[in-house]
């Protein structure tokens, strides 16, 4: 890292706005972020080679967080810094400018995924987030309780949530307060997902004028009782609260696309493997977020998915994927439905990946050997 004074157009208002009596600018090797930091935090290098010991540190820190690209990156930049320090800053302006020059055109890109559209910022380093990208993540900003704080998963450091919540992001803002512009923005199943799993995947019959739903299916979660994004015969909405006993899912095929917070979608998929198992229902095709360490996603793992590709799902009230995560398709079905798995694969395998789930044992088959 070097201490310098400059930084992206689109940080420059932020970074003015933040400034701390005492504190340094730091311009971040590899990433090429920029934050104040108290000059007592800072210790001088002298710029060279990178000793042996550090560099196999910030490898090792790399691959246990994950940042193995921007390790090498900063190690890259290292390698190549001048001692001169007029020379070094020209370079580092030069870099600086070649990749915020893109960066900052339309607007600020998420410190974590590396997406536009960021309503959150942190007031110490300055980074933009997704809502979703926060550990844990919340739906969107307006979620954030009001006097309450989030920790920057960069810098570690707590923001404080004062007055209400701007929401922002992908498919434009809206009311903090206003709870119907939340459920306008809760990610609208896409129409073909809907048509892939009532009509290819379950068989069930295409609405007629006589019934203008789709029999035999259940959608527990939808969006609205009066225009339904899904629909079913029957429906259960926010009120209703498809999670209740007495709301019964016995005996119809289910599409379930619930809320991504993860305390909502974990009992959505608890109570859809549990109506499977129990063979009340046959089949319930899932759209889940694709977080791989989350106790819902680990409870799917025994179930074939689809890893959508990112044009895949363009839920209708967004203008693009969801920001900050990827979307899985899994079907939930006793493992008799073997006819069923394979209408599966059919119908969504060309719009991601397909994973199959496989275990030690299987691997010792002839099966797996063949």
């Amino acid at each position: 890292r070097a201490v310098v004074v400059r930084a992206g157009c689109g940080e420059l208002p932020d970074l003015l706005s933040s400034f701390v009596p005492g504190s340094v600018l730091v311009h971040f090797y590899g990433d090429h972020s920029n934050a104040w930091l108290h000059a007592s935090d800072l210790s001088v290098r002298v710029v060279g080679n990178v000793p042996h010991a550090r560099r196999l540190g910030l490898v090792n820190w790399g691959k246990r967080g994950g940042r193995t690209q921007l390790v090498a990156a900063t190690l890259e930049e290292l390698d190549a810094c001048c001692a001169e320090r007029k020379t070094e800053l020209e370079r580092v302006q030069h870099v600086t400018r070649a990749i915020f020059g893109y960066k900052h055109a339309s607007s600020r890109l998420c410190g974590r995924c590396g997406e536009e559209g960021t309503p959150l910022s942190c007031s110490h380093c300055q980074r933009a987030f997704h809502p979703l990208c926060l550990a844990p993540p919340v739906l969107s900003a307006a979620h954030l309780p009001r006097g309450s704080a989030w920790a920057c998963p960069c810098c570690n450091e707590p923001n404080r949530v004062v007055g209400a919540a701007v929401v922002g992001g992908a498919g434009g803002g809206g009311d903090a307060d206003g709870d119907e512009c939340e459920v306008s923005r809760m990610g609208l199943t896409p129409d073909w997902v809907i048509h892939a799993a009532a009509f290819q995947v379950f068989q069930l019959p295409k609405p007629t004028a006589e019934t203008p739903f789709i029999k035999g299916l259940l959608d527990p979660c939808t969006n609205s009782k009066a225009a339904p994004n899904i629909p079913a015969e029957v429906l259960y909405d926010k009120q209703d609260d498809g999670l209740r006993h007495q709301n019964a899912w016995a005996g119809f095929y289910i599409i379930l696309n619930p809320d991504y917070r993860s305390q909502i979608g974990w009992r959505f998929v608890n109570r859809a493997i549990d109506e499977v198992e129990n063979s009340r229902v046959p089949a319930v095709l899932l759209l889940s977020r694709a977080s791989t360490d989350s106790q819902y996603y680990q409870r799917l793992r025994p179930y074939p998915r689809v890893l959508l590709r990112r044009g895949a799902a363009l839920f209708k009230d967004y203008d693009r994927t969801p920001i900050g995560f990827g979307v899985a398709a899994f079907l939930v079905a006793r493992p008799e439905a073997a006819a069923m798995y394979g209408r599966f694969y059919d119908a969504f395998s060309e719009w991601g990946e397909a994973c199959l789930p496989i275990d030690r044992e299987f691997m010792a088959t002839a099966e797996w050997v063949a």
